[in-house]
């Protein structure tokens, strides 16, 4: 059964198959790597499994975040 989850031969997870002899030929541990140049203009970085994103879409997360930010934000104003 499919539920969104990318599966290595329709078995395993990736993540669970690293490692796993069976499945050497398609799956790595060599991560792979990108490198972003940051403007300053950024509010945030989602440092986040893949697996996050089957459940979330990214406006969710930025939602989820700011939310966050402007609830801490009013809880240390109060507290000044």
């Amino acid at each position: 059964m499919y539920y969104g989850t990318w599966r290595v031969n329709g078995q395993l997870a990736v993540s669970r198959a690293i490692g796993d002899a069976n499945y050497k030929p398609y799956v790595t541990a060599q991560p792979e790597i990108a490198l972003v140049e940051l403007d300053g203009d950024e509010d945030f970085i989602v440092v986040a499994c893949d697996g996050l994103w089957d459940f979330v879409t990214e406006d969710e997360v930025a939602f989820a975040i700011y939310s966050q930010i402007a609830k801490d934000s009013g809880e240390y104003l109060n507290e000044i």
